[in-house]
């Protein structure tokens, strides 16, 4: 193969994001220094998943995820993140507990069918 992955840019596998996890400006950090760091992390991220293959359990767009959030210094301000890094089963812990909804009724249906599905295949 030729190690690039197949998944639609701004688009993913499913389409669209369902959860957002919202992070803000931490006090003493200006927005302009958040927003400056962020960019920096998605770039450091993009850059070390550009080749990548994308696989179904490991190596995936949660890892690309995990990976930028692991370049952000503002990131490693959530209580968990402070003394472990960012990696799939943190990412989906703080999704579960902390994440919103995005306000469309297709898209919580989207998100359950294929648990379901899984669950119905194992």
């Amino acid at each position: 193969g030729s190690s690039v992955s197949a998944v639609l840019k701004d688009v993913g596998i499913f389409g669209q994001a369902a959860w957002v996890l919202r992070f803000e400006a931490p006090d003493g950090i200006s927005d302009l220094a958040f927003r400056e760091d962020w960019d920096r992390a998605v770039r450091a991220g993009n850059a070390a998943r550009e080749r990548s293959v994308h696989k179904g359990c490991v190596s995936n767009c949660h890892s690309h995820v995990c990976s930028v959030l692991n370049a952000s210094s503002c990131a490693h301000r959530w209580p968990v993140t402070s003394w472990i890094s960012w990696n799939i089963l943190v990412l989906g812990a703080v999704m579960f507990f902390c994440a919103s909804w995005v306000p469309q009724r297709r898209r919580f249906f989207r998100v359950w069918f294929y648990v379901w599905l899984f669950y119905a295949i194992a």
